[in-house]
């Protein structure tokens, strides 16, 4: 049995379909049309639901890309490869999403700050310089600010805009250089290159955080606890 394009929801059309009179089962289908109204609801009695859009089986349905001011599905399941698509994009984000994260795939919290210029991840920055902040070049700095992130977990102050600008980690564990010997645990300060150095007895205000790994000499990237331990 098949019949032709109907209207389901204020300007939305599916069609034509063909419902085999055995089974129930729908097939084809084609979603088109601009929605102008909330979609809701079952299709045919409440054989199969429109929960995709994206031309994705759902239940016994099929349904093509659509525009939607409004959809309200009862839950959202991803098909695809792990770790890919979207939702919005970085010049066209939505507002506020009301949810649980349950999870992180990075491991530091970091924030968006004016620099004076742009420095590359790892390097120890402090509060100083023309702008917000820039390379530290004090040695066993107090006014020490971070270290700039690699991949931060969670961006606070993320819409600043500037001529340069420094994602700084705050707390959390990131790639840092370091130059000297250094220890699993030993504490860090700035060594007044951009680069932090192990010290038995920092100042107040100066320890970048703690050494995760053991370094042997010379300068190099070791995965460092940022914040004050």
């Amino acid at each position: 049995m098949a019949n032709t394009n109907f209207v389901v929801h204020n300007g939305l059309t599916v069609g034509p379909l063909t419902i085999n009179a055995t089974t129930g089962v729908i097939a084809g289908g084609a979603l088109t049309g601009v929605e102008t109204g909330a979609f809701t609801g079952n299709v045919i009695g409440g054989l199969a639901q429109f929960a995709s859009l994206n031309s994705t089986p759902v239940g016994n349905a099929v349904a093509s890309t659509g525009t939607f001011t409004s959809l309200t599905v009862p839950d959202i399941t991803k098909n695809g490869s792990d770790g890919v698509g979207d939702i919005g994009q970085t010049g066209n984000r939505f507002a506020v999403i009301y949810g649980q994260s349950t999870s992180a795939q990075y491991a530091d919290l970091a924030e968006k700050y004016e620099a004076d210029a742009e420095y590359e991840s790892g390097t120890v920055v402090h509060f100083g310089g023309e702008k917000e902040v820039a390379g530290c070049d004090v040695d066993h700095c107090t006014k020490v600010a971070g270290v700039v992130s690699t991949n931060p977990a969670y961006k606070m102050n993320d819409t600043l805009e500037a001529e340069h600008t420094a994602m700084v980690a705050l707390t959390g564990r990131v790639p840092c250089k370091v130059q000297g010997t250094v220890a699993k645990g030993d504490m860090m300060v700035s060594a007044g290159n951009g680069h932090a150095r192990a010290e038995a007895d920092p100042k107040v205000g100066a320890v970048i955080g703690k050494a995760l790994e053991a370094w042997e000499g010379g300068e190099g990237v070791i995965e460092v606890v940022v914040g004050k331990h």
